[in-house]
């Protein structure tokens, strides 16, 4: 009997202390269980949660960023940096992060895309595929308006309280609230509203001018009226005057902008307020970005907005039931902020069962959030962390978005760790047994550098727990207590270890060789189970002309069997060894000396990736050597691969022979087992062979081709290695089989076993 012992405790742990926390939903309490938590960045926390709510069961995933920390900020990030297009968070990761500019984790955020096929966006509007539907900016620059489409009297009292924005101060104040823009082009005395930012409408005859910027990356061609270019002094900004200078005037539109460079396009009284420009003129540009219900002007660096302003002030607002988007189980983003806007959570539920906003303003709200608001989830929703994807999307790969709400780490960059915590500590270990921690450290500023941590030094107080090698820690033979110690210069990590007695066994007890082997030996104490080296242990074979042991390592010398032994103390194991060493490689056989074939007649009717699937349905057993596989065929044949199940698995395998055989010749291709099954531990199990499927070169179409199996040949060291040769008497295929056993051929018809000058062996 084979042992099998699953080391749970190998896994690096990376929950920190599991906590539960009961909370009210409306009237019904759920459970929420932190499955893992830790920091990512400055003042940067990730959770996992698992909330339950009645038979409810569902996984939870949250940033918490505290705002007041230096080296943290939030950023807005278009897809490919412009408008109307897409882009994966996993991309815009490896895009955007940098030294002093490090991506720790982001959501998608926005609600929906305008496209000539939603029904939110007017029809006089063309080509907006991809852009936001509502007001979006970055890092200052206003990327599109907040528009007024989608707000169709929801509420009762209008629009303020509808649309859920999430903004970003200059001075780092998170606000979520419902949002309003108005912007303003005021030549000398004379002043005209912005209709549009960066949106082209499909008609020209209305007074407006349109707005762009390098979010649209150029304006929009075609009768543009008048366009006027312009480059704003200073930075972009909102609610305050910005002067802008004039560079270029022209009636054709499609200017490409960059930098700080704008323009205006102006259509009928539009046309005419702009006449009064001239290139060199200055005027000034005003976007007012306001609170929409109390009207206060914030500062906004960054900008996202969403569906729906789910929770104001604490107080679940009634977007969370008025619409089934809201109301219904949906994996989605949500966005909060605390009271005094320093604290922000970014919330997504994984797409197995989602949850409604209102569970999701409960969950937020236990957390000290008060305002909140919902975005655009399904296939979309997702949560990247330091470039990796959390959870799986509703799709077979994660959507690409048009944006995304980054937390960023804006401290220098340094692999040299500021904290380090040992992540499976052992509060004890037997003696002579070994143990390799797994550190995870973060910079100084808090930035998550690892979850497995190397570069650190080990050690142990007092130096006579054990030794250290590398950064593997083994016990001495003795009951003690001290510390583990992990140091990177001055960053210094500690978790306590005692050494207790225990007892020695090794993982198999059945080894079949043809290499070295260092025999795998486990100290248990209690319910831990940790390896440990057998160098410490007295070692002996009972037959050494067959494999010789020194220091737990077996040498094999010649086929047989011998038993190894190992002691420590008062604890000894053994091991029964198998040795085969591989013969020579074995010989061709010979087309006089073939059974009867399998062969078959095929064609394609498309020759591309041209392939012939050739059931084979038998098994064999033991540890053959090789398998041999020896075919004629009237077509090239490009390569050779068996199609095969291990140990009764219901999990099917394939091995692929990259070998090429000309048309109309005899080719022999060898599959060696050892690449097929795990040598050490395959004696007793059976492979399956379930097909050889062929893959072809220089293939025409419609043309009839033969495929011929001549034989298939099982190569076994010894006969004792045939651990079910009545079944392959039995069980062969429709064919005569051939083995070959100790570098001789051998062939099986009709269970009965024959040489190859046809005399009966008795096996």
């Amino acid at each position: 009997m084979n042992r099998h012992i699953f080391l749970l405790f190998a896994a690096a742990v990376v929950s920190t202390t599991a906590s539960a926390n009961v909370i009210d939903m409306g009237g019904t309490n759920a459970r929420l269980d932190t499955m893992e938590s830790y920091q990512v960045g400055p003042g940067t926390v990730y959770s996992h949660i698992q909330m339950t709510k009645g038979s409810k069961v569902r996984q939870v995933y949250l940033l918490d960023i505290d705002l007041k920390n230096p080296y943290i900020t939030l950023e807005t990030i278009l897809a490919k940096d412009k408008l109307a297009t897409t882009e994966t968070l996993a991309n815009m990761y490896k895009r955007k992060d940098a030294a002093g500019h490090r991506l720790v984790g982001g959501i998608n955020a926005n609600f929906w895309c305008v496209g000539q096929t939603v029904d939110a966006a007017p029809s006089e509007y063309d080509g907006q595929l991809n852009m936001p539907l509502q007001g979006c900016m970055s890092n200052g620059m206003i990327a599109t308006d907040v528009s007024s489409w989608d707000r169709d009297g929801r509420r009762a009292d209008g629009e303020a309280k509808d649309i859920g924005y999430f903004v970003l101060t200059r001075d780092k104040k998170g606000i979520a609230r419902d949002m309003r823009s108005i912007a303003t082009v005021t030549i000398k005395d004379n002043s005209m509203v912005i209709r549009d930012i960066n949106r082209k409408r499909t008609f020209t005859q209305e007074d407006r001018l349109t707005l762009y910027n390098k979010h649209c990356s150029f304006t929009l061609s075609g009768k543009c009226g008048k366009e006027v270019v312009f480059d704003v002094t200073g930075e972009w900004t909102v609610n305050k005057e910005m002067t802008c200078t004039v560079t270029g005037i022209n009636t054709t539109g499609g200017t490409a902008l960059t930098g700080n460079q704008g323009a205006l396009q102006g259509f009928q009284a539009g046309v005419t307020f702009l006449e009064a420009l001239n290139i060199g003129d200055t005027f000034t540009l005003n976007i007012a970005l306001t609170d929409r219900e109390t009207g206060t002007p914030y500062d906004v660096y960054q900008m996202v907005s969403g569906n729906a302003l789910v929770m104001v002030d604490g107080e679940l607002t009634q977007r969370n039931y008025n619409e089934q988007y809201n109301s219904q189980d949906y994996p989605r983003p949500i966005i909060a902020t605390n009271a005094t806007n320093d604290r922000v959570w970014l919330l997504e539920c994984a797409p197995s069962g989602g949850l409604s906003t209102a569970e999701g303003c409960y969950i937020l709200r236990s957390m000290g959030a008060t305002n909140a608001g919902s975005y655009d989830g399904g296939g979309s929703a997702q949560m990247n962390i330091l470039g990796q994807n959390m959870f799986k999307t509703t799709e077979s790969t994660p959507r690409p978005i048009i944006l995304g709400l980054w937390v960023v780490s804006t401290a220098s960059d340094t692999q040299e760790a500021g904290k380090m915590e040992f992540l499976n500590p052992l509060a004890s270990i037997p003696g002579y047994a070994s143990y390799t921690p797994t550190i995870r450290a973060w910079s100084k500023e808090g930035l998550l550098l690892s979850h497995d941590y190397k570069n650190y030094v080990l050690s142990c107080e007092p130096a006579t727990l054990g030794t250290i090698n590398g950064m593997t820690f083994t016990a001495a033979p003795t009951n003690a207590e001290g510390l583990l110690v992990a140091t990177c210069g001055d960053t210094r990590a500690t978790t306590p270890i005692s050494i207790r007695d225990g007892k020695v066994q090794f993982r198999l007890d059945t080894v079949v060789l043809d290499t070295d082997y260092e025999v795998e030996v486990e100290a248990i104490a209690g319910n831990l189970i940790l390896p440990m080296s057998g160098k410490a242990m007295q070692w002996s074979s009972e037959d050494e002309s067959v494999a010789t042991v020194s220091e737990g390592i077996i040498h094999p010398i010649k086929n047989g069997r011998t038993i190894v032994k190992g002691s420590l103390s008062e604890n000894s194991d053994e091991i029964s060894v198998s040795v085969e060493k591989v013969f020579a490689p074995h010989t061709a056989i010979t087309k006089e000396n073939a059974p009867a074939s399998l062969d078959t007649t095929f064609r394609f009717s498309v020759t591309r990736g041209a392939k012939l699937l050739m059931p084979m349905d038998f098994r064999w057993y033991g540890c053959p050597d090789s398998v041999l596989v020896t075919i004629t065929c009237s077509a090239d044949v490009a390569s050779a691969e068996m199609m095969f199940y291990v140990a009764n698995s219901t999990k099917k395998q394939t091995y692929k022979v990259a070998q090429a055989c000309a048309a109309n010749t005899e080719s022999t291709f060898t599959f060696s087992v050892d690449k097929m099954a795990d040598v050490t531990d395959r004696g007793i199990y059976p492979i399956q062979l379930e097909a050889l499927r062929f893959m072809f070169d220089n293939i025409k179409s419609n043309t009839d081709y033969t495929m011929n199996i001549k034989e298939i040949i099982f190569c076994y060291n010894r006969w004792e290695d045939i651990t079910g040769l009545e079944d392959i008497k039995t069980r062969q295929p429709s064919f005569s089989q051939k083995i070959m056993v100790n570098g001789q051929m051998y062939i099986i018809s009709n269970g009965i076993i024959y040489n190859m000058q046809g005399k009966i062996i008795d096996k």
